[in-house]
């Protein structure tokens, strides 16, 4: 079964045990992966996480079409793509708001300093 798998992966190995577990080995780890079901409570966890997910890509695509709209604003006017006192009055704003959610406000800074990143490239472009 795990044959196919086995030739594409360099540096694993399967060794058998009972038809249900199998032990596989990554660079002197071994993890037990069994086909017993996960429990309900871990699958409808999954749910709720993976319909979050979905929420988050929705919104962030909302996110990109208004800052896509800023970008033709900036651009139609000849502003500077990017705003350092925005984005450092943003990221100070949401680095506070971690507290409240319990967060960690470096992931944060540095997820939304991507976020920025690409929409500062988008920008550029918009420009050119």
């Amino acid at each position: 079964m795990f044959d196919a798998l086995r030739s594409k992966l360099d540096g694993l190995y399967f060794s058998g045990f009972p038809e249900q577990c199998w032990k596989l080995r990554i660079k002197d780890r071994i993890v037990e992966m069994t086909s017993q079901s996960p429990p309900e409570e871990l699958l409808a966890a999954r749910e709720q996480i993976d319909a979050i997910d979905r929420e988050l890509l929705v919104l962030l695509g909302k996110r990109f079409e208004l800052t896509h709209h800023v970008g033709l604003v900036k651009a139609s006017r000849a502003l500077e793509a990017v705003d350092p006192t925005r984005e450092s009055e943003k990221l100070a704003e949401l680095s506070a708001l971690c507290e409240k959610y319990d967060l960690n406000p470096a992931l944060v800074r540095e997820l939304f300093s991507k976020i920025m990143e690409e929409v500062v490239k988008n920008h550029r472009k918009l420009r050119e």
